[in-house]
């Protein structure tokens, strides 16, 4: 196979298993048993970094003070409370994008 044909093959988005397949490891190295190992790996690290962000997050946001404040925030900014605030609008919000980043 020809390098244009090869890249032809080459899907648009990359992954950690494109890179397993195209890589120099011997093909017994390339089980489905590893495949399923390394998924593993990137589906347990997200999980973990997403958990601990939400475990911040409750926790600040439980917080009394910080709970009482940010709903005063919201509450102020949000005239109409059947009609959810576009992304934009809610980025522009001070205090709830510093609870925000806090919770990173």
């Amino acid at each position: 196979m020809n390098s244009k044909e090869k890249e032809a093959e080459q899907p648009l988005l990359k992954t950690i298993f494109n890179e397993m397949f195209n890589s120099d490891l011997p093909p017994e190295e390339i089980s489905v048993e590893r495949l399923k190992d390394e998924a593993a790996v990137f589906v347990g690290a997200g999980t973990n970094t997403v958990r601990n962000t939400l475990h911040i997050a409750s926790f600040n946001v439980l917080s009394p003070a910080i709970h009482s404040r940010l709903r005063e925030k919201l509450t102020k900014a949000m005239l109409n409370k059947n009609i959810t605030l576009p992304w934009a609008e809610l980025e522009s919000l001070p205090y709830l994008s510093a609870v925000i980043q806090e919770c990173k």
